[in-house]
């Protein structure tokens, strides 16, 4: 779903926010050629299926297949309150400069600083034993080698490390393709207009007036 800017944020703090949040509409990531990574267990496996560079960052496109229709792949993206930490899949990355960022970093990305380094869920879909998700790590990093770490403490699948290598990534920076120049964000709109009820009953009956919305 394509956010859109309320009418009393600033331009320059929706466009930082959105940075931190999706990849550039206007952008054809260029793919960083490399064998898709395999991290199982018996009965669960992460599979890192492509890694693309946009003028932001870098995105990593995972798919998580369990053997048990009744666990929930969604729920190993989540944690909050009441979660237990061992079942969540933990996804981390070591930039070339030694600074690090993980999935269970900023709830809201946006509120990092700028050089601060932030993987941020995107959307995905998936069944019940079955999700593709993808997680965008911003700002773009440093030139070199990554090392990506996944491990899933509750599928049985064990810290791994794997090197992403720099000249594939610098490679597939070269690779991007910009469709077209930045468009404007729409503002939200504000709330639609109630129809108008047609004569007869509704017109006799027209419902509640929305109550006025805190300021």
């Amino acid at each position: 779903m394509r956010e859109v800017r309320s009418g009393d944020e600033p331009p320059e703090d929706f466009a930082r926010r959105m940075r931190r949040r999706r990849v550039p509409t206007n952008e054809f990531g260029g793919p960083a050629l490399m064998e898709p990574e395999l991290f199982r267990s018996g009965d669960r496996a992460v599979q890192l299926c492509s890694v693309r560079v946009y003028s932001v960052g870098v995105r990593f496109d995972l798919q998580t297949v369990v053997r048990d229709p009744g666990t929930d792949p969604w729920s190993l993206h989540r944690r909050g309150p009441g979660r237990d930490p061992d079942d969540h899949l933990w996804i981390g990355v070591k930039l070339p400069d030694g600074r690090t960022a993980t999935n269970a970093g900023f709830r809201f990305p946006e509120d990092a600083d700028d050089d601060t380094p932030v993987l941020t869920r995107l959307g995905g879909s998936g069944d019940g034993t079955t999700m593709s998700l993808s997680y965008l790590l911003t700002p773009m990093p440093p030139p070199g080698p990554i090392e990506l770490v996944l491990a899933w403490p509750a599928g049985d699948i064990a810290e791994r490390w794997i090197t992403l290598d720099g000249q594939a990534l610098a490679d597939a920076a070269a690779r991007l393709v910009v469709l077209w120049p930045p468009q404007p964000d729409p503002s939200f709109p504000g709330p639609p207009r109630a129809p108008t009820p047609p004569p007869g009953w509704f017109e006799r009956n027209p419902p509640p007036a929305d109550p006025p919305r805190p300021g």
